[in-house]
């Protein structure tokens, strides 16, 4: 409220001079002062009680108004060019900075791409800043509404459910059958996910990586680490990958 009161101060007191360039300064500061009290008001509704009761005229009303606005917008500018300063040293625009290094940007451009990647890191955490208070708001409304609804017992239902999308009857058996069809399609050409190596699985793990593959025989422990994980044969593949990115002279041998 200081601010906003400071800026609409400074931005509306020169048009008020020039609107009315025969008034004193003392009359100019007794309608400044008469203006930030209603404007004070009409935002904070708790103080209506203490707004002189002067009405203003339409036109000053319409000045007041767009002059809050602009002093408005200029606030989130401001504000939203400070967040952008705390991005623009995010983890993960240094890190896409320095890939762009590596790649031969250099000068303008990567400065140009650092506020470009800093302003998408602003707006994904706005957009779940959002989120968060919508979540919150509706959470609130949804316990109000639970203080205020009283039911003491529910109504027997009686029959089948039925429920239908677009006019299709999606209640009938047929469709159950359907599901369990197109669950087994999936089951033959999505590939299966492995399996998060963990607890007794991942110390085996850690104990294979640090044997010696010229010296030590690595299928005790290899054996151990399937027995724990009862690992498929896309958990074995995800093995060789995190084995061949560590070792390569281990992965042939594996």
């Amino acid at each position: 409220m200081n601010e906003f009161l400071s800026r609409f101060v400074h931005s509306i007191k020169p048009i008020l001079s020039q609107s009315f360039p025969d008034l004193t300064k003392q009359t100019l500061d007794s309608m400044m002062l008469l203006i930030c009290q209603r404007v004070a008001a009409e935002i904070d509704q708790s103080s209506q009680g203490t707004a002189p009761a002067v009405d203003l005229s339409e036109d000053l009303w319409k000045t007041i108004n767009e002059v809050s606005k602009s002093v408005h917008d200029a606030m989130r500018r401001d504000r939203m060019r400070d967040e952008l300063k705390k991005y623009l040293h995010h983890d993960d625009v240094k890190e896409m900075c320095r890939f762009a290094g590596d790649i031969g940007i250099r000068g303008d451009m990567l400065r140009e791409f650092r506020f470009k990647w800093a302003s998408e890191k602003l707006e994904e955490v706005e957009f779940y800043r959002n989120l968060e208070k919508i979540r919150e708001n509706t959470s609130r409304e949804e316990e109000e509404g639970e203080k205020s609804l009283k039911v003491e017992a529910l109504p027997e239902r009686k029959g089948k459910i039925k429920y239908k999308i677009y006019g299709l009857d999606l209640s009938d058996d047929k469709w159950a059958e359907v599901a369990e069809r197109v669950e087994d399609a999936e089951g033959k050409y999505l590939k299966d996910e492995a399996k998060p190596v963990v607890g007794r699985s991942k110390r085996l793990e850690d104990k294979f990586f640090g044997l010696d593959w010229k010296k030590d025989d690595l299928m005790p422990v290899l054996k151990e680490w399937a027995e724990a994980l009862e690992a498929k044969r896309v958990d074995w593949l995800a093995l060789l990958e995190r084995i061949k990115e560590k070792n390569v002279d281990m992965y042939f041998k594996v």
